[in-house]
């Protein structure tokens, strides 16, 4: 469990660089520019992936977030395909949800190797993981937004930063493929 942490890690951090500093920038930025021309050209204009469902808004003490399930099919397709553009929408709240708009990103050369050494000293190496890197913007928020997300082993992991929030998807029920979108 801890490699798979350490790996997510690994494959988030330079893809939040890679996306470039959005957030509080007067000029527009080099990922605003380049989702938008892409948006423009009609790479987001097939039918939106139905990533997920059943949406609820849930109160847990002085938490509120939204909970949905997770379509582990299209997640396959997503990683399988490994498609140059993808969009699908994400939960704000019962009756608000916005649309992604990703350009795959390759973080990992093709020659990765992840060199792990576990506690007992055991060196070992394992080959580029199975996964498919993604960043973009908000639809309706193209210029105050900054989304990453990363397909890997069957979940999803994402960030999602509007102004000068951020909200995190964590996976609640591994069997049921439940997830919550916080701030």
């Amino acid at each position: 469990m801890k490699r798979i942490l350490q790996l997510k890690k690994l494959l988030i951090i330079p893809l939040l660089f890679l996306a470039g500093n959005v957030l509080g920038q007067e000029q527009k930025s080099i990922l605003f520019n380049e989702i938008n021309h892409h948006l423009e050209l009609g790479d987001f204009d097939r039918n939106l992936l139905k990533l997920a469902s059943n949406f609820k808004q849930e109160t847990k003490g002085n938490e509120q977030y939204m909970t949905c399930t997770i379509n582990n099919e299209t997640i396959n397709s997503i990683i399988k395909n490994s498609y140059k553009f993808i969009s699908f929408e994400i939960p704000f709240s019962e009756t608000e949800n916005k649309i992604v708009l990703l350009k795959k990103r390759e973080l990992l050369d093709d020659e990765f190797k992840l060199a792990i050494q576990e506690f007992n000293g055991k060196n070992e190496s394992a080959n580029k993981p199975n996964y498919v890197a993604y960043s973009g913007l908000l639809k309706s928020n193209l210029e105050q937004s900054l989304v990453s997300v990363i397909f890997y082993d069957n979940e999803i992991h994402a960030s999602v930063f509007i102004n000068d929030k951020e909200f995190t998807t964590t996976k609640i029920d591994k069997n049921e493929n439940t997830y919550k979108m916080q701030e």
